[in-house]
């Protein structure tokens, strides 16, 4: 249900009117993209904001450390145009998955989040 609310806001706060003087389409143009991607991914989870400097781990947790190896996502986008009117929406599904627990404790916000 997130996902239809994120969806929904992309689609609400790209809604724009063309700036520029051009010839009125006829009809209504319709673009529907996607696409798949998937491949290696190397690095480490962020911590979120608000943290004060030496209260978190640094560069950690490691996506190697999760398991995670590799990511798929699925980016879609539609865009449909009407006279000097355009709409655009897009989504975009990021999965990262793994099942490895942690060797190490990851403090974040000087609290104590993950041990193995």
């Amino acid at each position: 249900m997130k996902a239809f609310y994120i969806l929904l806001a992309a689609l609400a706060g790209s809604t724009a009117l063309a700036q520029e003087a051009r010839e009125p389409l006829e009809g209504i143009g319709i673009d529907v993209q996607g696409s798949f991607n998937y491949g290696p991914i190397d690095g480490f989870f962020q911590t979120p904001a608000g943290g004060r400097p030496g209260t978190s781990s640094a560069r950690r947790p490691k996506f190697d450390e999760l398991g995670i190896d590799d990511v798929a996502f699925y980016d879609t986008r539609l865009t449909v145009e009407w006279r000097s009117l355009l709409v655009y929406g897009g989504y975009e599904f990021i999965r990262l998955s793994g099942s490895d627990t942690l060797s190490q404790t990851v403090i974040g916000h000087g609290v104590s989040c993950w041990s193995g």
